[in-house]
């Protein structure tokens, strides 16, 4: 997770919202109809990952993000064997 904040498409993104690529990715997890569980440490942290409501990504947005994958075909890191939605 920690390398696609540093990717140059989702901080290009990120910009063009005024956001940081995090808020980016949870929003676009929210856009899914995901819930995102993020981890934050400290109150600024937490502040910016409930500040994800006041923007959109577009639909170009939302597939360069969902476009990203793992060589294995898996999609979110979600390993069938561990892995049950419920």
């Amino acid at each position: 997770v920690q390398d696609i904040v540093k990717d140059e498409k989702i901080l290009r993104i990120a910009e063009a919202h005024g956001k940081t690529a995090t808020q980016v990715i949870l929003r676009w997890h929210t856009q899914l109809g995901s819930i995102p569980i993020p981890k934050a440490g400290s109150l600024q942290h937490q502040q910016e990952n409930i500040d994800i409501f006041d923007f959109e990504l577009s639909e170009k947005e939302m597939e360069v993000i969902s476009s990203y994958h793992r060589e294995d075909g898996r999609l979110w890191n979600q390993d069938p064997s561990e892995y049950e939605e419920f």
